[in-house]
């Protein structure tokens, strides 16, 4: 596939399943908090940390895995940061502390970021204007079934074994994905003589009154649902003893 292909039905699936990461790996181990808590000698709160820290970790890998795609390419960005994704996802599984859950949760969040925001970057590349905005809402309708899916994955697989089956799951869709798009995604990134430092860059999205307008509304979008997200389980689970 060229830079002027349009995507395939079939591309558009993987980066949905790409950009699903997010999601499965934020909410699929809510059920599991309680139980994590009590394997790790620790608090409901302590763990929940681990939720807040997966965030800040995934905000980092996007503001670095936006660069180093454009510098690197697509594919190379995108297998780096499931690969750092599943690295961090295999130190959670054999991990004995909370302290250790929490620096391995930084790394897997990391390695997410940086491959999750390729999905948009390749639509971006390969269609323009209204074709782009299809192809990003049909991406998004397939995506938004993981937020609804992933508690439901995780409570099924409670009830077959112990919390770090979540994160083998996990570990298995990482590998699953990074396979499948290491045969089906091509390189699309457009070469450029251009050199602009990546903190240019950000300083002129930063400068730009309507870019900030868009940034903040989505900030304070996002940030009430993640809120409601990191402190619901210890509420529902702790206050009202619901499982």
């Amino acid at each position: 596939m060229n830079q002027t292909t349009a995507p395939t039905k079939a591309l558009i699936l993987l980066l949905a399943a790409l950009t699903a990461l997010t999601p499965l790996a934020i909410d699929a181990y809510l059920p599991a908090i309680p139980q994590m808590a009590n394997d790790l000698i620790t608090s409901i709160h302590d763990t929940e940390i681990s939720l807040s820290l997966y965030l800040a970790g995934f905000a980092l890998g996007q503001i670095l895995g936006g660069p180093f795609s454009d510098h690197f390419g697509r594919r190379t960005a995108t297998g780096s940061g499931l690969t750092i994704f599943c690295l961090g996802t295999i130190g959670i599984i054999f991990s004995q502390d909370i302290h250790s859950v929490w620096g391995f949760r930084v790394i897997q969040a990391i390695g997410g970021g940086v491959a999750v925001v390729n999905a948009a970057a390749v639509i971006r590349d390969l269609s323009h204007g209204k074709d782009s905005a299809r192809h990003l809402s049909n991406m998004a309708v397939i995506m938004m079934l993981a937020p609804l899916l992933a508690p439901l994955i995780g409570m099924l697989i409670l009830h077959i074994s112990g919390w770090r089956l979540i994160f083998v799951f996990l570990l298995v869709y990482g590998l699953t994905i990074g396979i499948a798009l290491f045969f089906r995604l091509p390189e699309t990134r457009k070469k450029t003589t251009e050199r602009t430092s990546m903190l240019k860059r950000y300083g002129m999205v930063l400068s730009h009154r309507c870019a900030l307008g868009f940034i903040f509304s989505q900030c304070f979008a996002l940030a009430g649902m993640f809120a409601f997200i990191t402190g619901s389980p210890s509420v529902y689970m702790g206050y009202f003893e619901i499982s």
